[in-house]
């Protein structure tokens, strides 16, 4: 397929369902190459299906594998010439509960995909970023992360993180 060097591109985790698919077909409509990437393969390539062959690339990938994001950020820049105008960090996970009730592991997963996956990403994704004119990254955070939640206490401090982490490497980058 071409390789359209000045066609933008978003590469989005989380894309198999929901707000990751829906931007995906947003800016598919807009001519972009759209990238994307979930953990959940079946879901994956049911969400591939509503696209044009030629407007999308995807990728199973886990966003709490720092080694997942190498090989798809790899063949996104291939299939882009290189650019990624928009990073759209989308990948969450909301669980509630008291958190005095909530088992560890449900803790550590909701830290490990809303805010390493987060921090995996834009780390993986920063050479094609940088090599883009205007290049954005989005990272999809909350309102609880202006205003802690009751029974989302954990969810409320991974968004907390986002937030925070988005606002510091806006002034770093």
């Amino acid at each position: 397929e071409d390789v359209m060097a000045d066609r933008k591109a978003i590469f989005i985790t989380g894309g198999a369902g929901g707000m990751g698919l829906e931007t995906g077909k947003f800016f598919a409509e807009k001519g972009w190459l759209v990238g994307l990437y979930d953990a959940n393969e079946a879901l994956l390539a049911e969400a591939s299906s509503t696209f044009t062959p030629s407007d999308v690339i995807t990728g199973c990938i886990d966003v709490t594998r720092e080694s997942d994001f190498a090989p798809a950020i790899a063949s996104f820049g291939e299939r882009s010439g290189g650019r990624m105008d928009v990073l759209f960090n989308n990948a969450g996970i909301a669980p509630g509960g008291w958190f005095d009730e909530m088992e560890v592991s449900v803790l550590e997963q909701t830290i490990s995909v809303n805010v390493l996956g987060v921090m995996y990403g834009i780390r993986a994704a920063l050479p094609l970023l940088q090599n883009t004119a205007n290049s954005l990254c989005i990272s999809t955070s909350s309102s609880v992360a202006t205003y802690g939640h009751a029974r989302r206490a954990v969810y409320s401090a991974s968004k907390f993180a986002v937030k925070g982490l988005t606002e510091a490497l806006s002034l770093e980058f």
